[in-house]
């Protein structure tokens, strides 16, 4: 713990990554209670939907190009001055009546951000390798992980207080200065960051390198990066399985809080209390115990799990968290919710630590962009299948249906999911 937090270029990088985030939070919350005083805001709710999911599928781009970047730490910088005047500018707009003009201008804004805020996110990725010593990469995600969890709790609760007493202009005022903060940080730390990964010392006149880079497609590129990432991670075949199976567990976790919803409109004994006290306690019971699980990974608790055995261990839990959802069983699946957050939670620093040691330095971004969107594409399936579902067939037979698919994938993970050195 103590040299996490005698690195000062990690503690500062990561507080500039809180800063954003709790601007993130708070303009998405203003936003969400901005579009309920429109006199329609279906339309309204169905654009910002949209503009928040879409960069879903753009990070393999973004990273993609960031991976391209020479001078990293300047660009860095760069973005996080776009955001602050893009910010600037939607807070100009919301000064206007409400309307939804406004909501749409707003969004597409908003969907600008996140873009710039992907591109970021890749540009520092390789940067991060740097900062954080190898063999204590764990450790590091684990502690990162805790406190941006634990953050989380105190941003919204901020924001929903910040959100009753100030307007919606100045709060899209606050964000943008939220940015500004990180970029002024950014720009006092840049010297120690350049000298750290060498932009320094690169040489200027690149016309050469270039031109024949020109001469590459962007698709025929990203299509050389995804048979690189292939070849990586088949090597590691218990890293390569797991990548492989992430999309179908994540599909699978991303159903559970729709049916448990659904579970208690139907079921007036499936609840704790009442209906309202049910639905606030299992994110704050998945939150907290998310918390537990990041914690007890940095205190190398699960240092003798596998990834093999994370997974496992997740596939049998989600399979006793639809018996219990079957049999409305309202205390079981809150704490089989409490397991998975903490099982979840431990495995995400190993995952990240083995993942990124495993990649190359300099396609890291785009390969990190690829994978994050192929491990959500299950998220994004698994909830058109119930959508279709829950328009006819009953609780019970989507759940069944669900534990099926489930059992099916725990007995992969069980008897045919491989370890490294197999």
């Amino acid at each position: 713990m103590k040299n996490i937090l005698k690195n000062r270029l990690y503690m500062t990088t990561m507080c500039v990554d809180m800063l954003s985030n709790f601007g993130d939070i708070l303009f998405y919350l203003a936003l969400m209670n901005y579009v309920l005083i429109l006199p329609e805001p279906k339309f309204a709710i169905a654009i910002i939907t949209l503009s928040e999911t879409v960069p879903m599928f753009t990070s393999m781009f973004t990273g993609y190009f960031a991976d391209k970047t020479k001078q990293k730490v300047n660009l860095i910088i760069g973005t996080l001055i776009f955001r602050t005047f893009t910010y600037i500018l939607v807070g100009f707009v919301m000064g206007f009546e409400p309307a939804l003009w406004v909501v749409i201008f707003v969004s597409i804004m908003n969907f600008m951000s996140d873009i710039a805020g992907q591109y970021e996110s890749g540009l520092f990725t390789p940067l991060s390798l740097k900062i954080i010593p190898s063999e204590e990469r764990e450790r590091y995600y684990g502690f990162g992980q805790t406190v941006r969890q634990t953050l989380q709790i105190v941003f919204r609760s901020i924001s929903a207080f910040l959100v009753a007493i100030i307007s919606y202009q100045n709060l899209a005022f606050i964000n943008a200065m939220t940015f500004l903060i990180a970029g002024v940080a950014m720009i006092l730390i840049s010297k120690q960051l350049k000298n750290l990964v060498g932009e320094n010392n690169v040489v200027k006149n690149e016309k050469d390198d270039t031109k024949k880079k020109s001469k590459t497609t962007l698709f025929k590129d990203m299509k050389n990066n995804f048979i690189v990432a292939y070849k990586e991670l088949k090597q590691d075949p218990e890293l390569f399985t797991t990548i492989m199976v992430a999309p179908l567990l994540n599909g699978m976790f991303v159903v559970m809080p729709p049916l448990t919803l659904l579970l208690i409109s139907e079921d007036a004994n499936f609840v704790i209390i009442n209906s309202q006290i049910t639905i606030a306690l299992i994110p704050i019971i998945m939150t907290v115990f998310g918390i537990l699980g990041s914690m007890l990974s940095m205190a190398n608790v699960f240092k003798k799990w596998g990834l093999r055995t994370f997974v496992q261990v997740l596939s049998i839990l989600a399979i006793f968290k639809f018996l219990a959802l079957i049999f409305h069983k309202i205390y079981l699946v809150i704490c089989i919710y409490a397991l998975i957050s903490v099982v979840a939670m431990a495995l995400q620093p190993k995952l990240n630590a083995i993942f990124l040691n495993a990649m190359p330095e300099e396609k890291l971004a785009t390969i990190v962009g690829i994978v994050s969107t192929y491990t959500q594409i299950g998220m994004v399936f698994m909830t058109i299948i119930f959508s279709w579902l829950v328009t006819f067939l009953s609780s019970t037979l989507i759940i069944l249906v669900f534990l099926i698919i489930m059992v099916l994938i725990t007995t992969y993970t069980l008897f045919f999911m491989k370890v490294k050195g197999s």
